[in-house]
């Protein structure tokens, strides 16, 4: 009978024992692995236990997922045969099965009869035999995991699919957005982002996606010749090189995609081209930052599934409460796979304000809160009056090095692969040279 072993006890093994991977000896899924999206495609997964039906459920319900049309049911192996033989076959099947040996092959090459040729196979199985392993994917099967799977496994094992021969190098994005109008949380994001830049000596971006409203241009003293409304009209048009012509420039290291200079005239965009515009700016770029709009639309959605960091601004008072609870319960529910938000009170401290104490407002949300910026007035009114930002123009005060932190652990979270994100090395060039 095979027996799990560890790296302690290979000594005096038989050759012939094989050596299995046990439970507490698996790889977790890396940041490179679950970056992306899949493209719009049909999935249709086949469960037998209870178990990875929910890992399963909770996969499908996930934002990389997201553009993906998926059925699950329970049946595994016969009951992907049968949906298969009278309906068209999805273009991914995950299938669990608690056969092995002989009785596994027999059932693969039965749904192999009702297949199209280009349906991608993932099985799931009880036995973790390497030899079974070759004769599985040698049946054309696209991937095996053993059980016990979990959501995030099941998430990189579809992505991979459609990763390519030469997988390109995304960048993560990180999303601002405010708990409630005016608690500063696009002065934050242009801030963080600037500062992110300075710190690790290299390019990144800011999209205002604040169409009619957006500070980034003003703030940032920049003129706009277009902004990321007027780029949302032609989904066909948007390539990097349009996106290159669009951004400005902000001293050595940040890049920014402003808001429409057109406040009356502005068309809601097309969710499809939100998506291709962020997926390109992750080609482009190691860290993407965004302001986000207070807005609940088709294409902010669209927007939202791109984050992989979430920060959710707020300041510390009664109404910001109820509205930051209403978004990390939105936020806990669609996005189960993902770190939750991270929370960041702005404008602490201001005189003559009756507000909430940060242990209140951390245990009414149930979060840990770790970044308090104090409110500062004179510092931040001098660097909007002189076109700057002030962790650039004030940067040993207290509420720049606050911002400073942020940045630098938001940052930290991206570094998980060698050569990418988080890497002192440029993993791509601009066609530009910084001019002053």
């Amino acid at each position: 009978m095979n027996r799990v072993v560890g790296s302690d006890n290979l000594k005096g093994m038989a050759v012939e024992q094989p050596l299995l991977l046990g439970p507490d000896m698996r790889c977790m899924p890396d940041a490179g692995a679950l970056a992306g999206h899949t493209p719009r495609i049909s999935i249709g997964v086949f469960c037998v236990s209870e178990a990875p039906s929910a890992a399963l459920s909770a996969a499908m319900r996930d934002r990389r997922l997201s553009r993906a049309a998926s059925t699950i049911q329970s049946g595994g192996f016969e009951a992907a045969y049968k949906y298969c033989a009278r309906m068209p076959t999805p273009d991914v099947l995950i299938v669990e099965t608690a056969t092995q040996d002989d009785a596994l092959l027999a059932e693969l090459d039965q749904l192999a009869s009702v297949c199209d040729a280009d349906t991608k196979v993932i099985v799931i199985g009880q036995a973790n035999d390497i030899a079974l392993y070759r004769e599985v994917i040698g049946r054309g099967v696209s991937d095996y995991l053993v059980a016990p799977v979990d959501s995030l496994l099941v998430i990189a094992a579809v992505l991979k699919l459609y990763s390519g021969a030469v997988a390109p190098r995304l960048g993560r994005v990180c999303g601002f957005l405010g708990a409630k109008g005016g608690v500063g949380s696009s002065t934050l994001a242009q801030n963080v982002a600037w500062r992110m830049g300075e710190q690790r000596k290299g390019p990144v971006m800011l999209a205002d996606l604040d169409l009619q409203f957006g500070t980034a241009a003003l703030n940032l003293d920049l003129i706009p010749s277009a902004g990321f409304a007027e780029q949302m009209t032609d989904v066909e048009r948007l390539d990097q090189a349009l996106l290159e012509r669009t951004l400005i420039q902000k001293g050595p290291y940040l890049h920014v995609l402003p808001a429409s200079g057109r406040m009356h005239d502005v068309t809601p965009p097309d969710p499809d081209a939100v998506e291709k515009l962020l997926d390109i700016c992750r080609e482009m770029f190691p860290i993407v930052v965004l302001d986000l709009p207070h807005l609940q639309s088709p294409w902010m959605k669209a927007a939202l599934d791109s984050v992989d960091d979430l920060v959710i601004v707020a300041a510390p008072d009664l109404a910001n409460l109820r509205n930051a609870k209403c978004l990390f319960d939105i936020f806990r529910n669609s996005r189960p796979n993902d770190a939750p938000p991270k929370l960041v009170l702005n404008q602490m401290g201001i005189a003559r304000r009756a507000g909430i104490s940060t242990a209140d407002f951390a245990g009414a949300l149930d979060v840990e809160i770790k970044t308090q910026i104090g409110f500062d007035p004179q510092a931040f009114a001098k660097a909007a009056c002189d076109g700057r930002l002030i962790t650039e123009e004030t940067p040993r005060c207290a509420a720049s090095r606050a911002i400073a932190d942020l940045a630098r652990e938001l940052d930290m979270r991206q570094t998980h692969r060698s050569g990418g994100v988080g890497q002192k090395e440029h993993w791509f060039t601009m066609p530009w040279r910084f001019a002053g």
